[in-house]
């Protein structure tokens, strides 16, 4: 008894400091992106009643789980800071669904996991990632536990397809591991421990379809179409066959997985893959299983647009490999179990290390300076050059109105009052090239952004940019270069 409550506490100490580190400076820093300034938004039009954007990125789910935290505290950093406790729940769910079986080993893989480059990075914006990695964690356990035959009430047939409904309807990137987790169920039916049944099946389809439904009730109620929810993801497919990216650069994701997570960790999980695939069915069909997941879905993001976020799902279990072929290493072929844990304690600094140098130096931002100003000047309406980096910084009354072209000044005519032009590089990074003519006008105020300066934020753009891996990364270095981002002045009528 008295152990099991160490271990407790020592697993809550390691998750404070999983948080911790979330949330260092995050509170002065700007949004990641417009995706997740727009969400932000989309919670704030429903508190109004307005739900046109209910089914925006085919996320609803993302929007009613932060909606009560919205209406708590009505503060975008408020509601990452939700994001990264959660962040740090979802993590410890995956490694209980590696099941290390002894806790001193369970301790090792949080602390590695949960400093993992894209563990932290993502924690940090107000995104579809960290809820799909929470969801995506408890429909593995949802899984596993009914297939060891486990009596409990949330891992009912009908939880699963509930759960995984959500998943889908907060990340529709899941639709890729979901179809491969379904298709090596099937295959493997008459070797799991459990028989699925013909019953149990129809069950998990009715959770699944029962809460789609449900949702796009909701959308109905509140004025949508009801096609609106599988139009949006018909749409988001769409776009992405209309994206300029280079759809066979399968490179990209090696290059994103030996710069930015452990490489070392990624070289052991290649290996844990290959021990796995020749061990005999029965006794490594989890693991197997949650292999062929991973390397398939790997190859369908070599058919996809590229960005990092891509990985999202299979990322978790390419470090959990790593681990597990290193705990392995040391504790059977070696049988120097200390040796493991020194081995964490490296990786671990290596980690931290990794995110003082790629993620806090662009946590810095002087949106906040801007706002200011325009508050002081008693501004009535902001263009921005596609960024909306500043809005959660700015005064309520303040309008925010997007210029997505170089010709959309003419929106300039269309208000009174008090008017100024912030030029965001935001706009740059997005290879809208129309408005970069805008940048040589004088400004009254020029200010560094170094937010706009990540690189990571260029590779994240890929997907609609286009550009190769290291051109996004030359666009950031050249943007850096440059000794203001951002930029300020006053339009007379």
């Amino acid at each position: 008894m008295f152990s099991h409550f160490v271990n407790c506490f020592i697993i809550f100490l390691i998750g404070l400091f999983l948080f911790l580190i979330r949330i260092y400076q995050l509170f002065h820093s700007a949004p990641f992106d417009y995706d997740s300034v727009k969400n932000f938004q989309i919670i704030q039009e429903l508190t109004q009643g307005d739900f046109h954007n209910f089914f925006h990125h085919a996320s609803p789910v993302l929007y009613v789980c932060f909606l009560p935290f919205y209406l708590v505290y009505p503060n975008f950093w408020f509601l990452v800071f939700i994001n990264s406790m959660l962040n740090v729940l979802s993590i410890f769910l995956w490694v209980k669904l590696a099941d290390f079986r002894q806790k001193t080993y369970e301790i090792g893989a949080f602390l590695l996991l949960g400093t993992a480059f894209f563990a932290v990075a993502y924690s940090r914006t107000l995104g579809i990632e960290t809820l799909g990695l929470l969801l995506g964690a408890i429909l593995g356990l949802q899984i596993k536990s009914f297939f060891e035959q486990k009596s409990l009430f949330w891992n009912k047939p009908l939880s699963i397809g509930i759960v995984g409904a959500l998943l889908l309807m907060t990340n529709y990137k899941a639709i890729v591991p979901l179809f491969f987790l379904i298709l090596g169920i099937w295959l493997h039916r008459k070797k799991l421990q459990k028989q699925l049944q013909t019953i149990q099946i129809i069950q998990v389809a009715l959770g699944f379809f029962a809460m789609i439904v449900f949702f796009m009730l909701v959308g109905i109620l509140m004025g949508l179409r009801w096609y609106q929810y599988p139009a949006t993801i018909l749409s988001i497919f769409a776009v992405a066959q209309d994206t300029p990216a280079h759809p066979f650069n399968g490179r990209f994701y090696f290059q994103y997985l030996a710069e930015y997570e452990n490489v070392i960790l990624m070289l052991l999980a290649i290996w844990q893959i290959r021990r796995i695939l020749k061990f005999p069915e029965k006794n490594y069909l989890f693991w197997k299983n949650l292999t062929w997941l991973v390397l398939l879905t790997f190859l369908v993001m070599f058919l996809l647009p590229k960005a990092p976020r891509g990985l999202i799902f299979i990322l978790p279990l390419l470090y959990l490999l790593g681990i597990e072929q290193m705990k392995k290493f040391f504790t059977e072929k070696l049988n120097k179990p200390f040796l493991y844990f020194v081995a964490v304690s490296i990786l671990l600094i290596w980690q931290i290390w990794g995110i003082w140098q790629k993620i806090y130096p662009y946590a810095e931002t002087n949106y906040p300076k801007v706002a200011e100003i325009l508050q002081k000047e008693q501004a009535e309406v902001v263009f921005t050059t596609l960024g909306i980096g500043i809005y959660p910084f700015l005064d309520k009354n303040i309008k925010l109105e997007i210029l997505r072209e170089a010709s959309d000044t003419i929106k300039f005519q269309q208000y009174k009052g008090k008017k100024f032009l912030l030029y965001d590089s935001y706009g740059e990074i997005s290879l809208h090239k129309s408005l970069t003519s805008l940048k040589n006008w004088q400004y009254d105020h020029y200010f560094e952004e170094k937010s706009l300066c990540n690189p990571f934020l260029s590779l994240e753009n890929i997907q609609y940019t286009g550009l190769k891996w290291q051109n996004a990364v030359k666009l950031s270095e050249k943007l850096s270069k440059r000794k203001w981002q951002i930029a300020l002045k006053q339009i007379s009528d």
